[in-house]
Formats: structure tokens, sequence, C-alpha cells
């Protein structure tokens, strides 16, 4: 009978991996819009107001994206990693009551 092994180790790795780059993706935009403020209290005009428009716009998708990745992350985390730990530790148990 053949076996197939799971790594789970894995699953934990990308999700932490995910977390690290979800989270300086953020910084990045967080650093860009504190750049944009301080620009925007030298900067005027049209430009610049279309310019903190647009930045407010891609805010909220950025928001969003944060978010999505978020719950991947989670989802890999809790429901597979944790999840599957548990499920292989109680079917390890119960094949051990019938030896």
């Amino acid at each position: 009978m053949s076996k197939i092994y799971i790594e789970t180790s894995s699953i934990e790795k990308v999700a932490n991996k995910i977390d690290k780059i979800n989270s300086e993706i953020t910084q990045s935009f967080v650093d860009t819009e504190n750049l944009i403020r301080k620009l925007n209290n030298t900067w005027s005009g049209k430009v610049a107001t279309k310019t903190i428009s647009n930045f407010e716009k891609i805010k909220k998708i950025e928001e969003n994206r944060y978010q999505i990745f978020n719950n991947y992350s989670s989802l890999l985390k809790k429901e597979i990693f944790e999840g599957y730990e548990t499920v292989e530790n109680i079917n390890a148990k119960l094949s051990n009551l019938f030896k």
C-alpha cells in the first residue's frame, strides 16, 4: 500500500511567508502615503489634487488586498495546518485502539 506524506510544516512556512510579504507591502504603502502627505504640504494645484484623490482610491483597494491575503494565510494556518494535524492525531489514536 502506498503512503501519502503531507508536510504540514511546509504549509505553515508558506502561510508565514504570505504574512511577512503582506505586512511588507502594507508598510511600503504606509511609507508612500506618508511621503504623499508630506508632499501635499508643499504641493498644490490640479495635479496634486488628482494625485491625492487617486491615492485615496488605491488605499481602499490596498485595504481589501491586505484582508484577502490575511484571510488566505489564516485559512492555511487554521484549517489546513492545524486542522490536518488534529485529524491525523485523532486518526492515530483511533487506530491504536484497534491494535
